[in-house]
């Protein structure tokens, strides 16, 4: 009988690490809700699904957007839960062909919400990983020394923003898991490859 594995957490919490690792301890078929995403936003037009295109929050980088970061992150999150649960029923269409076919599969990615795992029936292992710590001097490092980074474009007032939004979106995963009842994992930058091994020994736990 198949089992999928789902990773959630928060944008650049160390989610690619866990299901990297889990895979290679592990093998099986391994995705990201973001890819996942942009394939159904193909399929799907702003006009015909709003909330997986963020219709009513303005680009990323605008002064709107930036400003509901920093003032109302609340209305931000909004935007983002909103978008994370259009996705997911696409998650779901992806995975029922793996499941069908009696295969094992990892997910991971913002879109695996506490709340839509407590509404499945078959069966499945979680961890969400969090950081709750202020990582905005880590952020500006990591931009500054990767090219490919997409904050890069940024200036650093924004990337600050953002760092500071991104810690609300850790503390809502962590409350949210805790009220399911699904195990997290709390990420030590100091000791980050032990983080990562924690998370994977719970998913792989019998």
């Amino acid at each position: 009988m198949s089992k999928t594995y789902f990773i959630g957490g928060a944008p650049r919490i160390g989610k690619t690490t866990v299901i990297q690792e889990l895979i290679r301890r592990k093998p099986m078929l391994a995705a990201s809700t973001d890819a996942i995403r942009s394939v159904a936003k193909g399929l799907s037009p702003p006009e015909t699904n709003p909330r997986l295109h963020k219709i009513d929050r303005a680009a990323f980088g605008s002064d709107k957007h930036v400003a509901d970061m920093k003032n109302n992150p609340e209305v931000a999150l909004s935007h983002e839960i909103g978008e994370a649960e259009e996705t997911w029923k696409s998650v779901l269409d992806f995975l029922s062909y793996y499941q069908s076919d009696s295969r094992d599969a990892a997910v991971e990615g913002v879109a695996v919400m506490p709340e839509q795992l407590s509404k499945l029936t078959y069966r499945f292992r979680t961890v969400f990983v969090v950081n709750l710590t202020d990582q905005t001097e880590t952020i500006l490092e990591h931009v500054s020394k990767n090219p490919n980074d997409w904050l890069r474009k940024y200036d650093k007032d924004t990337i600050r923003t953002y760092s500071s939004f991104n810690l609300s979106w850790n503390k809502y995963f962590a409350k949210e898991a805790n009220k399911y009842g699904f195990p997290v994992v709390e990420v030590d930058t100091n000791n980050f490859q032990t983080s990562i091994e924690s998370a994977v020994a719970i998913l792989l736990k019998d």
